[in-house]
């Protein structure tokens, strides 16, 4: 059994990937390595919106964050393009 990377969030790990997942339907990973900035990401969703999520969703926000930072900083002949909504997963309880 592979040991899990240390960090602070819960039920998160780099080597750790469900079952379930249909790699066919994802276009792209986002790497998340700030464990601070996922935090702050869940206390500004609280303050602006009023919704409570956990720190796992507080990656998920940093990742659409990071991703969309990436895309206003390309070139116009980029090929990386958004084609549809992204479609972001909240698994919190």
């Amino acid at each position: 059994e592979t040991p899990f990377t240390d960090h602070l969030i819960p039920a998160m790990s780099d080597n750790f990937i469900g079952e379930v997942v249909d790699f066919k339907a994802i276009d792209e990973f986002i790497l998340v390595s700030d464990d601070r900035k996922a935090f702050e990401e869940c206390f500004k969703l609280a303050r602006s919106e009023g919704v409570f999520v956990g720190p796992s969703t507080g990656c998920v926000l940093l990742g659409i964050r990071n991703y969309l930072d990436t895309l206003k900083n390309e070139t116009i002949d980029s090929q990386r393009r958004i084609h549809g909504p992204i479609v972001a997963v909240a698994a919190d309880t």
